[in-house]
Protein backbone atom coordinates (compact mmCIF):
# COMPACT_ATOMS: atom_id res chain seq x y z
CA UNK A 1 0.00 0.00 0.00
CA UNK A 2 2.70 2.32 1.19
CA UNK A 3 4.58 1.65 -2.40
CA UNK A 4 1.25 2.27 -4.27
CA UNK A 5 0.84 5.51 -2.02
CA UNK A 6 3.96 7.36 -3.16
CA UNK A 7 4.11 6.32 -6.60
CA UNK A 8 3.82 9.04 -9.33
CA UNK A 9 1.46 6.99 -11.25
CA UNK A 10 -2.18 8.40 -10.42
CA UNK A 11 -3.76 5.14 -10.79
CA UNK A 12 -1.12 3.74 -8.14
CA UNK A 13 -1.99 6.81 -5.99
CA UNK A 14 -5.38 6.49 -6.24
CA UNK A 15 -5.35 2.32 -5.50
CA UNK A 16 -3.30 2.94 -2.35
CA UNK A 17 -4.90 5.62 -1.20
CA UNK A 18 -8.33 3.73 -1.88
CA UNK A 19 -6.54 0.40 0.14
CA UNK A 20 -5.43 2.63 3.49
CA UNK A 21 -9.16 4.51 3.44
CA UNK A 22 -10.32 0.95 3.57
CA UNK A 23 -7.97 0.18 6.33
CA UNK A 24 -9.21 2.84 8.49
CA UNK A 25 -12.43 2.27 7.95
CA UNK A 26 -13.08 -0.84 9.42
CA UNK A 27 -15.14 -1.63 12.52
CA UNK A 28 -14.07 -1.94 16.15
CA UNK A 29 -10.45 -0.30 16.32
CA UNK A 30 -9.14 0.80 12.72
CA UNK A 31 -5.21 1.13 13.36
CA UNK A 32 -5.42 5.02 13.17
CA UNK A 33 -2.36 5.81 15.46
CA UNK A 34 -0.11 2.99 13.69
CA UNK A 35 -0.59 5.09 10.57
CA UNK A 36 0.28 8.23 11.81
CA UNK A 37 3.17 6.13 13.72
CA UNK A 38 4.40 5.51 10.07
CA UNK A 39 5.08 8.86 9.24
CA UNK A 40 2.87 8.70 6.01
CA UNK A 41 0.20 11.35 7.09
CA UNK A 42 1.83 14.22 5.15
CA UNK A 43 1.70 12.58 2.07
CA UNK A 44 -2.38 11.76 2.05
CA UNK A 45 -2.12 15.90 2.71
CA UNK A 46 0.28 16.47 -0.58
CA UNK A 47 -1.94 14.90 -2.45
CA UNK A 48 -5.08 16.56 -1.34
CA UNK A 49 -3.53 19.71 -3.45
CA UNK A 50 -5.18 19.60 -7.50
CA UNK A 51 -2.14 21.45 -8.94
CA UNK A 52 0.17 18.92 -7.36
CA UNK A 53 -1.98 15.87 -8.86
CA UNK A 54 -2.20 17.11 -12.45
CA UNK A 55 1.16 18.12 -12.88
CA UNK A 56 1.67 14.00 -12.89
CA UNK A 57 -1.72 13.34 -15.16
CA UNK A 58 -0.87 12.24 -18.64
CA UNK A 59 -1.49 14.44 -21.51
CA UNK A 60 -4.97 13.87 -22.72
CA UNK A 61 -6.01 11.63 -19.87
CA UNK A 62 -8.99 12.08 -17.79
CA UNK A 63 -8.94 14.16 -14.79
CA UNK A 64 -11.25 12.53 -12.80
CA UNK A 65 -9.14 10.40 -11.03
CA UNK A 66 -7.49 13.72 -9.47
CA UNK A 67 -10.83 14.16 -8.26
CA UNK A 68 -10.85 10.40 -6.83
CA UNK A 69 -7.52 10.69 -5.31
CA UNK A 70 -8.59 13.36 -3.50
CA UNK A 71 -11.90 12.22 -2.15
CA UNK A 72 -9.85 9.06 -0.93
CA UNK A 73 -7.38 10.90 0.81
CA UNK A 74 -10.14 13.30 2.50
CA UNK A 75 -11.49 10.20 3.80
CA UNK A 76 -8.12 8.99 5.37
CA UNK A 77 -8.14 12.57 6.86
CA UNK A 78 -11.89 12.26 8.25
CA UNK A 79 -11.45 8.59 9.99
CA UNK A 80 -8.11 9.93 11.46
CA UNK A 81 -10.34 12.65 12.59
CA UNK A 82 -13.03 10.54 14.40
CA UNK A 83 -9.95 9.25 16.69
CA UNK A 84 -8.60 10.86 19.77
CA UNK A 85 -7.84 14.73 20.49
CA UNK A 86 -4.29 13.72 19.49
CA UNK A 87 -4.76 12.03 16.16
CA UNK A 88 -6.96 15.15 15.47
CA UNK A 89 -4.08 17.40 16.47
CA UNK A 90 -2.00 15.59 14.41
CA UNK A 91 -4.06 15.89 11.22
CA UNK A 92 -4.28 20.00 11.74
CA UNK A 93 -0.11 19.89 12.29
CA UNK A 94 0.32 18.24 8.84
CA UNK A 95 -1.03 21.46 7.12
CA UNK A 96 -4.56 19.98 6.31
CA UNK A 97 -6.95 22.93 7.10
CA UNK A 98 -5.74 24.86 4.09
CA UNK A 99 -6.77 22.34 1.66
CA UNK A 100 -9.83 20.98 3.08
CA UNK A 101 -10.99 24.89 3.05
CA UNK A 102 -10.17 24.92 -0.69
CA UNK A 103 -12.37 22.23 -1.10
CA UNK A 104 -15.43 23.79 -0.42
CA UNK A 105 -14.81 26.52 -2.91
CA UNK A 106 -15.16 23.38 -5.82
CA UNK A 107 -18.10 22.56 -7.81
CA UNK A 108 -17.88 19.09 -7.46
CA UNK A 109 -20.26 17.71 -4.57
CA UNK A 110 -18.23 14.63 -4.05
CA UNK A 111 -15.41 16.60 -2.93
CA UNK A 112 -16.87 19.34 -1.43
CA UNK A 113 -19.29 16.75 0.93
CA UNK A 114 -16.14 14.81 1.61
CA UNK A 115 -14.18 17.94 2.81
CA UNK A 116 -17.06 18.54 5.15
CA UNK A 117 -16.94 15.34 6.77
CA UNK A 118 -13.46 15.79 7.63
CA UNK A 119 -14.20 19.72 8.44
CA UNK A 120 -16.51 18.42 11.06
CA UNK A 121 -14.82 15.79 12.84
CA UNK A 122 -12.33 18.11 13.31
CA UNK A 123 -14.34 20.85 14.39
CA UNK A 124 -16.48 18.53 16.95
CA UNK A 125 -13.30 17.77 18.82
CA UNK A 126 -12.09 21.12 20.80
CA UNK A 127 -12.64 24.73 21.23
CA UNK A 128 -9.38 24.72 19.73
CA UNK A 129 -9.97 22.67 16.57
CA UNK A 130 -13.30 24.53 16.12
CA UNK A 131 -11.45 27.58 16.42
CA UNK A 132 -8.69 27.13 14.19
CA UNK A 133 -11.51 26.25 10.92
CA UNK A 134 -13.50 29.02 11.72
CA UNK A 135 -10.36 31.55 12.00
CA UNK A 136 -9.84 29.72 8.47
CA UNK A 137 -13.54 31.48 7.22
CA UNK A 138 -14.90 27.88 7.45
CA UNK A 139 -18.24 29.50 8.88
CA UNK A 140 -18.95 31.64 5.88
CA UNK A 141 -17.99 29.01 3.86
CA UNK A 142 -20.23 26.61 5.26
CA UNK A 143 -23.26 29.33 5.31
CA UNK A 144 -22.77 30.21 2.05
CA UNK A 145 -22.96 26.37 0.91
CA UNK A 146 -26.32 26.01 3.20
CA UNK A 147 -27.15 29.19 1.00
CA UNK A 148 -26.80 27.54 -2.21
CA UNK A 149 -28.22 23.94 -1.50
CA UNK A 150 -30.95 24.73 0.90
CA UNK A 151 -33.39 24.65 -1.57
CA UNK A 152 -33.03 21.90 -3.66
CA UNK A 153 -33.90 18.31 -2.61
CA UNK A 154 -31.13 16.89 -4.79
CA UNK A 155 -28.46 18.07 -2.59
CA UNK A 156 -30.45 16.83 0.87
CA UNK A 157 -27.12 14.51 1.75
CA UNK A 158 -24.48 17.52 1.53
CA UNK A 159 -27.27 19.51 3.39
CA UNK A 160 -27.41 17.39 6.34
CA UNK A 161 -23.37 17.08 6.23
CA UNK A 162 -23.22 20.81 6.12
CA UNK A 163 -25.57 21.48 9.19
CA UNK A 164 -23.91 18.58 11.25
CA UNK A 165 -21.23 20.65 10.33
CA UNK A 166 -22.45 24.45 11.57
CA UNK A 167 -23.44 22.59 14.71
CA UNK A 168 -20.03 21.69 15.28
CA UNK A 169 -18.78 25.15 14.88
CA UNK A 170 -21.28 26.54 17.51
CA UNK A 171 -20.23 23.67 19.87
CA UNK A 172 -18.49 24.21 23.08
CA UNK A 173 -18.29 26.73 26.15
CA UNK A 174 -14.39 26.91 26.75
CA UNK A 175 -14.64 29.83 25.09
CA UNK A 176 -17.72 29.54 23.43
CA UNK A 177 -17.35 30.83 19.70
CA UNK A 178 -17.68 34.67 19.59
CA UNK A 179 -21.42 36.62 19.26
CA UNK A 180 -20.81 37.65 16.24
CA UNK A 181 -20.45 33.80 15.03
CA UNK A 182 -23.05 32.43 16.38
CA UNK A 183 -25.61 35.17 15.13
CA UNK A 184 -24.06 34.78 11.99
CA UNK A 185 -25.25 30.97 12.24
CA UNK A 186 -28.53 32.00 13.28
CA UNK A 187 -29.59 33.63 10.01
CA UNK A 188 -29.52 29.81 8.36
CA UNK A 189 -30.57 27.77 11.13
CA UNK A 190 -33.73 29.64 11.40
CA UNK A 191 -33.70 28.35 7.24
CA UNK A 192 -32.88 25.09 8.19
CA UNK A 193 -35.04 24.82 10.75
CA UNK A 194 -37.97 25.43 8.65
CA UNK A 195 -37.11 22.08 6.59
CA UNK A 196 -39.15 18.65 6.54
CA UNK A 197 -35.73 16.23 6.83
CA UNK A 198 -35.52 14.91 10.09
CA UNK A 199 -31.77 14.21 9.94
CA UNK A 200 -31.15 17.69 8.95
CA UNK A 201 -33.51 20.13 11.70
CA UNK A 202 -32.10 17.01 14.27
CA UNK A 203 -28.74 19.24 13.95
CA UNK A 204 -29.96 22.21 13.54
CA UNK A 205 -31.19 21.95 16.79
CA UNK A 206 -28.16 21.04 18.09
CA UNK A 207 -26.91 23.82 17.14
CA UNK A 208 -29.33 25.98 18.68
CA UNK A 209 -29.04 24.35 21.78
CA UNK A 210 -25.79 25.24 21.92
CA UNK A 211 -25.87 28.83 21.30
CA UNK A 212 -28.35 29.32 23.95
CA UNK A 213 -26.60 27.95 26.52
CA UNK A 214 -23.38 30.43 26.23
CA UNK A 215 -25.36 33.68 24.82
CA UNK A 216 -28.39 35.53 26.21
CA UNK A 217 -28.33 38.10 23.03
CA UNK A 218 -28.76 34.87 20.98
CA UNK A 219 -31.27 33.44 23.17
CA UNK A 220 -33.64 36.78 22.98
CA UNK A 221 -33.21 36.54 19.26
CA UNK A 222 -34.06 32.70 19.29
CA UNK A 223 -36.94 33.10 21.31
CA UNK A 224 -38.26 35.60 18.88
CA UNK A 225 -37.91 33.79 16.04
CA UNK A 226 -39.55 31.03 14.56
CA UNK A 227 -37.61 28.43 16.19
CA UNK A 228 -40.03 27.76 18.94
CA UNK A 229 -43.24 27.16 17.01
CA UNK A 230 -41.30 24.31 15.54
CA UNK A 231 -40.30 22.94 18.56
CA UNK A 232 -43.57 23.21 19.89
CA UNK A 233 -45.23 21.33 17.06
CA UNK A 234 -42.91 19.09 16.80
CA UNK A 235 -43.31 18.07 20.99
CA UNK A 236 -46.93 18.23 19.96
CA UNK A 237 -46.66 15.47 17.21
CA UNK A 238 -44.36 13.64 19.30
CA UNK A 239 -46.49 13.54 22.92
CA UNK A 240 -49.96 13.16 20.29
CA UNK A 241 -47.96 9.51 18.65
CA UNK A 242 -46.92 8.65 22.30
CA UNK A 243 -50.75 8.77 23.17
CA UNK A 244 -51.79 7.35 20.35
CA UNK A 245 -53.65 10.05 19.17
CA UNK A 246 -53.87 11.59 15.89
CA UNK A 247 -51.24 13.43 14.92
CA UNK A 248 -48.86 15.27 12.22
CA UNK A 249 -46.72 12.46 11.19
CA UNK A 250 -43.94 14.62 9.89
CA UNK A 251 -43.86 16.74 12.37
CA UNK A 252 -43.62 13.51 14.59
CA UNK A 253 -41.28 11.68 12.81
CA UNK A 254 -38.96 15.08 13.10
CA UNK A 255 -40.00 15.11 17.31
CA UNK A 256 -38.48 11.68 17.10
CA UNK A 257 -35.29 12.09 16.07
CA UNK A 258 -34.62 15.92 17.23
CA UNK A 259 -36.36 15.11 20.58
CA UNK A 260 -33.07 15.48 22.86
CA UNK A 261 -31.32 18.65 21.47
CA UNK A 262 -35.56 20.10 21.53
CA UNK A 263 -34.79 19.36 25.40
CA UNK A 264 -31.48 20.31 25.88
CA UNK A 265 -32.47 23.78 24.09
CA UNK A 266 -34.80 24.25 26.73
CA UNK A 267 -33.30 23.60 29.87
CA UNK A 268 -30.77 25.75 28.14
CA UNK A 269 -32.94 28.42 27.43
CA UNK A 270 -34.25 27.72 31.30
CA UNK A 271 -30.92 28.70 32.77
CA UNK A 272 -30.88 32.05 31.56
CA UNK A 273 -33.27 34.94 33.10
CA UNK A 274 -37.04 34.71 34.22
CA UNK A 275 -38.17 36.00 31.22
CA UNK A 276 -36.76 33.61 28.94
CA UNK A 277 -37.93 30.92 31.13
CA UNK A 278 -41.60 32.36 31.35
CA UNK A 279 -41.48 32.16 27.45
CA UNK A 280 -41.06 28.25 27.76
CA UNK A 281 -43.60 28.37 30.31
CA UNK A 282 -46.16 30.82 28.39
CA UNK A 283 -45.82 28.42 25.26
CA UNK A 284 -46.63 25.24 27.06
CA UNK A 285 -43.78 23.29 26.35
CA UNK A 286 -43.59 22.14 30.32
CA UNK A 287 -47.40 20.48 29.28
CA UNK A 288 -45.30 18.06 27.36
CA UNK A 289 -42.87 16.75 30.12
CA UNK A 290 -44.87 14.28 32.49
CA UNK A 291 -46.07 12.34 28.60
CA UNK A 292 -42.27 12.16 27.58
CA UNK A 293 -41.11 11.12 30.81
CA UNK A 294 -43.55 8.28 31.17
CA UNK A 295 -43.96 6.98 27.83
CA UNK A 296 -41.10 7.22 25.95
CA UNK A 297 -39.47 3.72 25.93
CA UNK A 298 -36.02 3.54 24.01
CA UNK A 299 -32.90 3.92 24.41
CA UNK A 300 -33.30 7.63 24.88
CA UNK A 301 -35.19 6.98 27.86
CA UNK A 302 -33.22 7.12 30.60
CA UNK A 303 -31.17 9.81 29.30
CA UNK A 304 -33.85 12.04 28.32
CA UNK A 305 -35.72 11.71 32.24
CA UNK A 306 -32.46 12.78 33.07
CA UNK A 307 -32.85 15.80 30.86
CA UNK A 308 -36.33 16.51 31.59
CA UNK A 309 -35.73 16.91 35.03
CA UNK A 310 -32.73 19.22 34.83
CA UNK A 311 -34.87 21.51 32.64
CA UNK A 312 -37.18 21.81 34.83
CA UNK A 313 -34.67 22.36 38.09
CA UNK A 314 -33.90 25.22 35.97
CA UNK A 315 -37.63 26.77 36.12
CA UNK A 316 -37.85 25.31 39.69
CA UNK A 317 -34.87 27.93 40.53
CA UNK A 318 -36.98 30.81 39.21
CA UNK A 319 -39.78 32.51 41.00
CA UNK A 320 -42.40 30.99 42.94
CA UNK A 321 -45.08 31.57 40.26
CA UNK A 322 -43.02 29.35 38.18
CA UNK A 323 -43.04 26.58 40.85
CA UNK A 324 -46.96 26.85 41.97
CA UNK A 325 -47.49 26.49 37.63
CA UNK A 326 -45.30 23.13 38.07
CA UNK A 327 -47.93 21.99 40.88
CA UNK A 328 -51.02 22.90 38.80
CA UNK A 329 -49.63 20.43 36.10
CA UNK A 330 -49.06 17.36 38.38
CA UNK A 331 -45.19 18.11 37.54
CA UNK A 332 -44.09 18.01 41.48
CA UNK A 333 -45.81 14.74 41.34
CA UNK A 334 -43.36 13.35 38.80
CA UNK A 335 -40.19 14.70 40.14
CA UNK A 336 -41.28 12.91 43.44
CA UNK A 337 -41.46 9.89 41.62
CA UNK A 338 -38.77 10.08 39.90
CA UNK A 339 -36.23 10.70 43.05
CA UNK A 340 -38.14 7.39 44.34
CA UNK A 341 -37.61 4.88 41.62
CA UNK A 342 -35.85 5.82 38.73
CA UNK A 343 -31.68 5.42 37.80
CA UNK A 344 -29.07 7.15 40.48
CA UNK A 345 -28.88 9.83 37.85
CA UNK A 346 -32.41 10.39 36.96
CA UNK A 347 -32.69 10.94 41.22
CA UNK A 348 -29.73 13.38 41.45
CA UNK A 349 -31.54 15.98 39.00
CA UNK A 350 -35.38 15.36 40.32
CA UNK A 351 -33.70 15.77 43.91
CA UNK A 352 -32.05 18.87 42.55
CA UNK A 353 -35.28 20.10 41.38
CA UNK A 354 -37.13 19.10 44.07
CA UNK A 355 -34.90 21.37 46.45
CA UNK A 356 -35.21 24.20 44.73
CA UNK A 357 -39.28 24.37 45.27
CA UNK A 358 -38.94 23.71 48.72
CA UNK A 359 -37.11 26.21 49.59
CA UNK A 360 -39.83 28.18 48.84
CA UNK A 361 -41.47 26.66 51.39
CA UNK A 362 -40.26 29.12 54.03
CA UNK A 363 -42.49 31.61 52.17
CA UNK A 364 -45.34 29.11 50.76
CA UNK A 365 -45.60 27.47 53.65
CA UNK A 366 -49.38 25.96 52.30
CA UNK A 367 -47.05 24.04 49.74
CA UNK A 368 -45.65 21.98 52.44
CA UNK A 369 -49.24 19.84 52.48
CA UNK A 370 -48.76 19.46 49.10
CA UNK A 371 -45.27 17.95 48.72
CA UNK A 372 -45.98 15.92 51.93
CA UNK A 373 -49.47 14.44 50.46
CA UNK A 374 -47.42 13.48 47.37
CA UNK A 375 -45.28 10.80 48.90
CA UNK A 376 -41.66 13.38 49.23
CA UNK A 377 -40.78 11.41 52.80
CA UNK A 378 -41.14 8.13 51.18
CA UNK A 379 -39.10 9.50 47.91
CA UNK A 380 -36.49 11.22 49.89
CA UNK A 381 -36.00 7.69 52.33
CA UNK A 382 -36.03 5.55 49.36
CA UNK A 383 -33.57 8.07 47.60
CA UNK A 384 -31.46 7.80 50.64
CA UNK A 385 -31.23 4.50 50.70
CA UNK A 386 -29.53 4.07 47.46
CA UNK A 387 -27.13 7.19 48.02
CA UNK A 388 -25.51 5.59 51.38
CA UNK A 389 -21.91 6.29 49.93
CA UNK A 390 -22.54 9.36 48.51
CA UNK A 391 -21.94 12.52 50.08
CA UNK A 392 -23.32 14.81 47.78
CA UNK A 393 -26.51 12.95 47.55
CA UNK A 394 -26.86 12.74 51.01
CA UNK A 395 -26.13 16.54 51.83
CA UNK A 396 -29.13 17.52 49.28
CA UNK A 397 -31.43 15.02 50.78
CA UNK A 398 -30.80 16.50 54.23
CA UNK A 399 -31.33 19.86 52.42
CA UNK A 400 -34.87 18.84 51.43
CA UNK A 401 -36.00 17.48 54.96
CA UNK A 402 -34.42 20.78 56.14
CA UNK A 403 -36.25 22.95 53.32
CA UNK A 404 -39.89 21.07 54.37
CA UNK A 405 -39.67 20.75 58.33
CA UNK A 406 -39.22 24.89 57.72
CA UNK A 407 -42.11 25.11 55.77
CA UNK A 408 -43.95 22.41 57.88
CA UNK A 409 -43.18 24.60 61.26
CA UNK A 410 -44.90 27.68 59.27
CA UNK A 411 -47.41 25.79 58.50
CA UNK A 412 -48.54 24.77 61.68
CA UNK A 413 -48.67 27.99 63.41
CA UNK A 414 -51.40 28.69 60.64
CA UNK A 415 -53.04 25.65 60.78
CA UNK A 416 -52.42 23.89 63.82
CA UNK A 417 -50.53 20.61 62.37
CA UNK A 418 -47.10 20.25 61.34
CA UNK A 419 -47.66 17.65 58.40
CA UNK A 420 -44.09 17.35 57.28
CA UNK A 421 -42.81 16.54 61.41
CA UNK A 422 -45.96 13.96 61.97
CA UNK A 423 -45.34 12.42 58.42
CA UNK A 424 -41.61 11.85 59.36
CA UNK A 425 -41.82 10.31 63.17
CA UNK A 426 -44.76 8.16 61.14
CA UNK A 427 -42.45 6.81 58.30
CA UNK A 428 -39.21 7.11 61.22
CA UNK A 429 -37.10 8.88 59.23
CA UNK A 430 -35.66 10.75 62.45
CA UNK A 431 -33.53 7.36 62.31
CA UNK A 432 -32.01 7.22 58.94
CA UNK A 433 -31.19 11.42 59.57
CA UNK A 434 -29.50 10.49 62.98
CA UNK A 435 -27.71 7.57 61.58
CA UNK A 436 -25.74 10.30 59.19
CA UNK A 437 -24.48 12.14 62.44
CA UNK A 438 -22.26 8.93 61.81
CA UNK A 439 -20.74 9.48 58.53
CA UNK A 440 -17.20 10.63 57.81
CA UNK A 441 -18.35 13.63 55.71
CA UNK A 442 -18.71 16.60 58.53
CA UNK A 443 -21.00 18.90 56.07
CA UNK A 444 -23.34 15.62 56.33
CA UNK A 445 -23.02 15.01 60.25
CA UNK A 446 -23.65 18.47 60.68
CA UNK A 447 -26.62 18.98 58.68
CA UNK A 448 -28.52 16.06 60.09
CA UNK A 449 -27.21 16.90 63.64
CA UNK A 450 -29.05 20.37 62.91
CA UNK A 451 -32.31 18.84 61.97
CA UNK A 452 -32.18 16.59 65.20
CA UNK A 453 -32.05 19.66 67.35
CA UNK A 454 -34.01 22.08 65.82
CA UNK A 455 -36.75 19.91 65.06
CA UNK A 456 -36.32 17.30 66.90
CA UNK A 457 -35.16 18.72 70.16
CA UNK A 458 -32.09 16.19 69.89
CA UNK A 459 -34.61 13.60 71.18
CA UNK A 460 -33.35 10.10 70.14
CA UNK A 461 -36.45 8.47 68.37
Amino acid sequence: MREKLFSNDLTDIHQGTYEFRSLLSVEGSPPVQTVIDSGILPRFVEILDVNYLKKNLPPGANDDIVDRIRVESAWVITNIAAGTSEQTNAVLKAGTLPYLINMLYETKELVVDQAVWALGNIAGDSEKTRDAILNAGGLDLTINLLDKFITNDNYIKIVRNLTWLLSNLNRGRNPPPSSENMKKALYILFKLISLRDSETVCDAFWALSYIVDVDDGCTDIVLGSNVMSKAYNCLDAYTLKLKNMTHDAEDAKIGTMAISPIIRMLGNIATGNDNQTNVIIRMGFVDFFSTLFYRIDNKKSQRLRKEICWTLSNITAGPTEHVQLLIDLGLIQMLIDAMSSYELFIRKEACWAISNALFHCATKFEWTKVFIENGLIESLLSYLEVASNLVDMQAHILDCFMYILEGGRKYEKKFGKNVAYEKMIELDAIEAIENLQDVESVEVSDKAYKIIVEFFEGIDN
